[in-house]
């Protein structure tokens, strides 16, 4: 809501506090990922997404730590969590989203070969 109205860093303060009550809350750190990625901040975006995939193994968690990774040049790192992302994409049937995800991966496959 904040971040929608162009008041990402208060949006990011709201989602440090929430955190700061609630460290366990994957929720949070997801979003705050999310916020601190497209804010420039994508070194810090990793620790929060990996926070949120401890709290909860779901594949936009696993997406959102392989993009992460992806943008900071960790493609050995990304590729398996956008492997496990496809999995369980997969196990919910033949969608535009697992697609999306197989066309992501084969993208950094093709990344990690060039490097």
């Amino acid at each position: 809501m904040l971040a929608d109205a162009g008041h990402t860093p208060q949006a990011i303060e709201h989602y440090r506090q929430a955190i700061a009550a609630q460290p366990d809350f994957p929720a949070a750190h997801a979003n705050l990922g999310i916020l601190l990625m497209t804010s420039g901040h994508k070194q810090e975006s990793i620790k929060h997404f990996e926070s949120a995939l401890r709290g909860q193994e779901d594949m936009a968690n696993y997406m959102n730590l392989a993009t992460a990774y992806a943008q900071v040049n960790r493609v050995a790192e990304a590729i398996p969590m956008a492997e496990k992302a496809l999995d369980l994409a997969r196990a919910e049937g033949d969608t535009p989203r697992s697609r999306e995800i197989e066309a992501a991966l084969t993208y950094l496959r093709a990344q990690r070969s060039t490097q």
